[in-house]
């Protein structure tokens, strides 16, 4: 008798728990970082989003329907590698700058989203310690090129 009464119960419970769980996934796929900073590249200024964890970095920008127009995302990575990066699950285009002791190495402009299996590699051909991504045209209106130095400012 008492089992009865409790089943619509625990029903509840375990429908707000499926519900809460689903709620906390769609928010992490499109969660603004925590962490946030400025970059100064020719004294523009590029507000960025800082990602360090390889959880974050694997995420990226990927399933965000856009960022600011002077925003970016700043990939701070704990020593100096070759690295790839795809535009993978983007929803809009990219610019993306590597960068090594804040120099930067490498550029590629106008990259367009290529879904959940992305065919195209961006090489680094470098060793490299950030990668900025922009909102595609930026590199050429912010008149952006090889050997640029950047001033990077964190939040505290």
């Amino acid at each position: 008798m008492v089992s009865k009464k409790l089943i619509p119960l625990f029903l509840v419970i375990v429908l707000s728990l499926l519900a809460l769980i689903i709620w906390i996934f769609l928010n992490q796929a499109t969660k603004s970082y925590q962490e946030r900073g400025e970059v100064y590249i020719n004294d523009e200024l590029i507000e960025v989003e800082v990602v360090k964890s390889p959880v974050d970095i694997y995420r990226g920008l990927s399933n965000r329907p856009d960022i600011c127009e002077n925003c970016g995302m700043l990939f701070i990575f704990s020593d100096l590698q070759e690295r790839e990066f795809v535009m993978r699950k983007m929803m809009f285009p990219l610019d993306i700058i590597f960068i090594s002791d804040n120099e930067i190495v490498k550029i590629y402009e106008n990259l367009e989203p290529e879904g959940v299996s992305p065919k195209n590699l961006y090489k680094s051909e470098f060793l490299i310690d950030k990668v900025l991504e922009l909102n595609a045209g930026q590199v050429k209106k912010m008149d952006i090129k090889i050997g640029d130095k950047i001033i990077l400012k964190l939040d505290e």
